[in-house]
């Protein structure tokens, strides 16, 4: 018998991600709670920490240049990285993640359904399936 595989997402004729099929105002509009909840978050970087892990996320949804192609997709992809990390940070006891309160995990969550469910996705695992091939290399780098 032969071994099944799973089947692959589907993606738009193109061959892109159905996320990079949304509107610009749509994205705002799914991001916009997340962005006021991490704003009104308190944050102090650890002791001997250079680096400030809110600003990284902060930076990670600024909508600079998304009126290029290229732009937008890049601002969903840093959006879905962003709601990626938060989301799995939540009760975290790491020095850097701390700080996230259940508030902005819940969030993050939030906007990944709403991804999910404005590109027509038949579920979460099946978006964070179409999009790794996007993201894995650049979380490779």
């Amino acid at each position: 018998m032969e071994e099944q595989r799973p089947m692959a997402a589907p993606r738009e004729q193109s061959g892109r991600p159905k996320c990079y099929s949304l509107s610009r105002h749509h994205l705002t509009r799914l991001a916009e709670p997340l962005r006021e909840t991490l704003a009104r978050t308190p944050y102090a970087p650890p002791e001997g920490v250079s680096v400030s892990v809110k600003s990284l996320l902060e930076s990670l949804l600024s909508s600079a240049d998304e009126s290029s192609a290229d732009g937008f997709c890049k601002a969903i992809n840093d959006l879905f990285l962003c709601c990626a990390a938060v989301a799995a940070a939540e009760g975290d006891e790491s020095p850097t993640l701390y700080w996230i309160p259940k508030e902005l995990s819940l969030a993050a969550r939030s906007v990944l359904k709403g991804l999910s469910e404005a590109a027509s996705y038949g579920s979460e695992n099946e978006m964070v399936a179409e999009m790794m091939p996007e993201l894995v290399p650049l979380v490779k780098g």
